[in-house]
């Protein structure tokens, strides 16, 4: 034993417990203690070296074998040490290489190679949004992965996951066509528009101009959240700038275009009275169908509504309300309305044709009930 001290030649211990600090190792029939920071190269759970039979240094052998102190660390830095001379003189970027998930961070996934570890940072774990590197990769997990960088001084190693997978903007073309109505993510807002993840690894932006439906918002989030599903048209596509252009599908008439119709709709004029579908539901007020197939708002200053009802409650999909055509701009593509002014104007309608009953009566000679009244008195 005092020569394996000095000399570092490895020995066989097998891990017979736990105890306080670190682990008991039986070592050629003596027992030696292994610090919990001598076991590993990084802090696994205990209980999965209990029983091993493993390689050791001696690094303390003192009063006559009676404390003996002995460390794996050492030697599985020192098989690190010389696997990353060998990583250094053969890898190169643009690789594909294998290793395993070592720890997960906000950030990113590292991932160790044998010799050295290397940083998968978020946006490199997919070509779609990611929060969270457990959405795509689990500790101990094996991964082949792209070499973006090396900085070998600062044992610095860049990788990719995503990189092994075609890029879906190559093939854009063949994916999506402008004019064609698809479903998508909310999955940030800005000041100027909302982003909506189409596909994975492919965003659009909806430009606050095309949010707004006829009224004036100072953000985004008065109209969408992060997070929800909407239908959207795509405006035009630029492949070389990896931009997309979006509009909500509500505020396109793009539901009405994409369904074949026996005979071309009628119009709705400015002015008149009919019954429009609900179709969504939102903080400012009820996007609502017209016979037409276009759509237009109900702001919630023009909804039948008391202040104790809430608006989900109160208007749900596919209800149908009488709405009054209020105004029509932007080419037909923004329209206001008003469940207000239809009730108004039923009862005008109502106030009109009892009047005209009342005037027929006096006509037909038995005049009104004040009149029945007199000459029942005379």
């Amino acid at each position: 034993p005092y020569m394996d001290v000095h000399a570092k030649i490895p020995v066989e211990g097998k891990v017979q417990k736990e105890i306080k600090g670190g682990f008991e190792v039986l070592v050629g029939g003596s027992r030696a203690f292994c610090p919990y920071s001598q076991m590993d190269l990084y802090r696994e759970e205990a209980a999965g070296y209990l029983g091993q039979t493993l390689s050791f240094l001696i690094m303390e052998f003192q009063a006559g074998g009676r404390n003996i102190v002995v460390s794996r660390r050492q030697l599985l830095e020192a098989e690190r040490r010389q696997r990353f001379e060998e990583l250094r003189a053969t890898l190169e970027v643009g690789a594909t290489v294998q290793g395993t998930v070592r720890a997960l961070e906000a950030f990113g996934a590292f991932v160790d190679l044998g010799g050295v570890d290397g940083l998968i940072p978020l946006g490199e774990l997919s070509w779609g949004r990611v929060k969270d590197p457990r959405e795509v990769v689990s500790v101990g997990q094996s991964v082949q992965v792209h070499v973006l960088e090396l900085d070998w001084d600062r044992k610095r190693v860049a990788l990719s996951l995503k990189r092994l997978t075609p890029d879906p903007w190559s093939r854009i073309r063949e994916l999506l066509a402008e004019e064609q109505i698809v479903s998508g993510r909310v999955v940030s807002l800005a000041q100027y528009g909302a982003f909506v993840e189409v596909l994975p690894g492919i965003d659009g932006l909806i430009h606050v101009s095309r949010l707004a439906l006829g009224r004036r918002i100072q953000h985004p989030r008065e109209v969408l959240h992060e997070g929800e599903e909407v239908r959207v048209r795509i405006e035009s596509i630029d492949s070389d700038q990896r931009r997309l252009a979006l509009s909500l599908e509500s505020a396109t008439d793009a539901e009405s275009e994409s369904s074949p119709q026996p005979f071309p709709p009628v119009e709705v004029a400015v002015g008149s009275v009919v019954t429009a579908t609900v179709v969504a539901v939102k903080l400012f007020g009820v996007l609502a169908r017209l016979p037409d197939g276009r759509t237009g708002l109900i702001p919630v200053t023009e909804l039948l509504m008391s202040k104790k009802e809430g608006l989900r409650r109160r208007y749900k999909l596919d209800q149908p309300v009488s709405v009054h055509v209020v105004d029509v701009t932007d080419g037909g593509k923004r329209i206001r309305l008003s469940e207000r002014a239809a009730q108004e104007a039923g009862e005008a309608l109502e106030l009109s044709n009892y009047l005209t009953r009342e005037h027929d009566v006096k006509r037909s000679g038995l005049g009104t009930l004040g009149d029945l009244f007199k000459k029942g008195g005379k």
